[in-house]
């Protein structure tokens, strides 16, 4: 099954931002699912506790588009150009690794 999104995010907030930890990715070119499943790489070995939420990049104050995202998760699908990973750390400190990766796979 092709996955909606692949994304890198670092664990913790960028230097320099408010709350972004990952670069820009999109799910809009999918666009044939109603649900997608969010997959953290266990190539981290903290990836069960780790917690995010999703932001959607616009010119002002950047949207919310799902709070508090953990492995197996199954949120609505949401089209857009414009997301990314914010708030990864929720003053936690994850011994895993500096970076995880999200896959979010379509849910039929």
């Amino acid at each position: 099954m092709i996955p909606v999104a692949i994304i890198v995010s670092e664990s913790r907030v960028k230097v320099g931002q408010d709350h972004r930890a990952s670069g820009n990715f999109s799910t809009k070119w999918y666009g044939h699912t109603e649900k997608m499943k969010v997959v953290i790489s266990q190539d981290n070995s903290d990836f069960r506790q780790i917690e995010f939420d999703i932001k959607e990049d616009k010119s002002g104050e950047d949207t919310v588009i799902a709070r508090g995202l953990k492995n197996d998760v199954v949120i609505d699908y949401y089209p857009s150009n414009q997301l990314y990973i914010a708030f990864p750390d929720k003053n936690k400190d994850y011994a895993g690794g500096n970076v995880f990766t999200v896959t979010f796979q379509p849910v039929s």
